[in-house]
Formats: C-alpha cells, structure tokens, sequence
C-alpha cells in the first residue's frame, strides 16, 4: 500500500465535508422555492368586519392566473378626490365670500352653533379614521379595501368621514358667517358621491358581495337617524 499523509488524508476530508455542505445548501434553496406565502382571515360578525385572506408581510402579492378574483379587483380610484374636493371646497367659500359677502343674510349668534357643528363632525370622521384602523384597513380613499367595516360610526352612515366633512363645510357657514361654506358643502357632497362614493361601491360589491350588499340595503350612503 503507498502511505498516505496525515496532511493529505486531513485534506481529503476537508473537501468532502465542503462537498455535503454545498449538496445540503443546494437542497434547502430548491424546497423554499415552493413555499407559499402564509395567509390570515377575520370572519364577519356583528358590529365588526368582514375580511379576506392576504398575503405576508414579507410576501409580494400573487400576479397572473394564481390571483384570486379579490386580489384581482382595483382600487376605486386613483386620485384621492374626496380630499381634494374637500380643500378645493374650503378655498372656493373664502374667495367667494371676499368677493360676494353674503353674511347679512345669516341671523346673529350662530357662530357657537357653527363651532358645535364643526367639532361634530370632526368627531364623527376621526371615529370612522379610528374605526378603519382598528379593522386594519386602508384609510386612504384611492386604496383598495381589506376590510368591510361596519361597527360604529359605519352604524349610522356608509360614508362617515365624507358626512363628518360636509357637516364641517356647513359649520364653517355660520361659524364664519359665511353662507357660501354652506353652498360648497352642498356642491362637494355631489362630487364626492359621483367620483368617490358609487366608485367605492362597486369596489366593496366586487369584494364582499352578499355581505356588503346586505349592509347597503340596511345603512343608508349619507345618516341614519332612526335605528
């Protein structure tokens, strides 16, 4: 036999425990290639939320044919117009009451009424924020839905926070005697109802179906005063 150095035997097996360490390493990274991402869902119940499976944090959401026809539903919109019209709103009143003064026209003493009226619906949106929040879904009108949120303020009104602004709009006018924040806000609650409201619908129809067709026909768009 030709004798073998305690070097080179020492070697031999350094290369082999490399060799099983590259083997294992290429095993692992072909299996996590068919991992799928983890999913999470909250049923629908009284007074909460109806939501639908999503993908990890850390996962890209599926494209293609392995959507679902949820994930395959767009947001309502692209710009974020209620905002939008809100501000423009806000600008439209101040210009025109510096160039058309109306103020005679409002009785005296209704600045407390209007200051009333602005932090009711300053409430009334930021409960709905809070809400939306809690349910983790997106706040942001030009964001697609996760969650059908129906706990209050949604138990009075579909659209709490475009009603919150309208009753602000309103407040402004006799806060500020300025009846021209009343037209606007009359003018703004048209525009968010065409370019946000009936777009939003359509969205939580596609993604909810009977769960959100049975709350549209027991919630009004706009208030519910009588239960």
């Amino acid at each position: 036999m030709v004798p073998v150095s305690r070097a080179s035997q020492a070697a031999a097996r350094e290369r082999m425990s490399r060799s099983k360490r590259s083997c294992l390493f290429s095993r692992r990274n072909r299996t996590s290639r068919h991992i799928r991402p983890q999913t999470k869902s909250s049923p629908f119940g009284i007074g909460g939320s109806a939501q639908y499976s999503v993908p990890s944090a850390c996962c890209r959401p599926r494209t293609g044919d392995a959507m679902t026809p949820r994930e395959r539903v767009a947001a309502p919109n692209t710009i974020p117009w209620p905002p939008l019209i809100a501000g423009s709103a806000v600008i439209a009143a101040v210009v025109l009451g510096r160039l058309v003064p109306l103020d005679s026209i409002l009785p005296g003493g209704t600045g407390l009424l209007g200051a009333v009226m602005m932090l009711v619906g300053l409430g009334l949106e930021t409960s709905a924020m809070l809400a939306m929040r809690s349910h983790h879904t997106n706040v942001l009108p030009h964001r697609p839905a996760t969650a059908l949120v129906t706990s209050w303020p949604f138990s009075i009104s579909r659209n709490p926070i475009y009603l919150g602004n309208t009753i602000m709009l309103a407040g402004a006018a006799f806060a500020f005697a300025n009846p021209w924040f009343m037209a606007m806000a009359a003018v703004a609650a048209q525009a968010v109802s065409v370019l946000a409201i009936k777009r939003e619908e359509a969205h939580l129809s596609a993604l909810f179906g009977a769960t959100w067709e049975n709350y549209a026909a027991h919630w009004p768009r706009w208030l519910r005063l009588l239960p």
